[in-house]
């Protein structure tokens, strides 16, 4: 597990993200991290919890996300920047009960 919401993190998130292909649930929340989501983080299969909310990520929802597979219970990826269309491969997120993308220009 990795919690580092409200530390006021900045800048872009880092592709390498992507290596953390045994974490389970990432809390990147109330931050300040900017631009695109990167793509790898469709790697992370095993998450059960993906909270990205309150962050200033802009461009689109990244395909990839839905690569994260049954496990994924929570994305919540609401009050940022976000525009765009929802991307169909979220439906293959079957295990999802939290999915929140409120407050976005999607």
């Amino acid at each position: 597990e990795l919690h580092l919401h409200q530390n006021s993190l900045s800048g872009t998130l880092p592709t390498q993200v992507g290596l953390l292909s045994n974490m389970n649930i990432l809390y990147l929340d109330n931050n300040q991290f900017r631009r695109q989501i990167p793509t790898e983080i469709g790697y992370l299969t095993q998450l059960k919890d993906l909270l990205l909310h309150r962050n200033e990520f802009s461009g689109s929802i990244p395909n990839e996300l839905g690569s994260l597979g049954p496990s994924l219970t929570e994305l919540q990826m609401n009050a940022n920047r976000l525009k765009g269309t929802i991307p169909e491969e979220l439906g293959l997120l079957t295990g999802l009960r939290v999915l929140r993308l409120d407050d976005n220009k999607l």
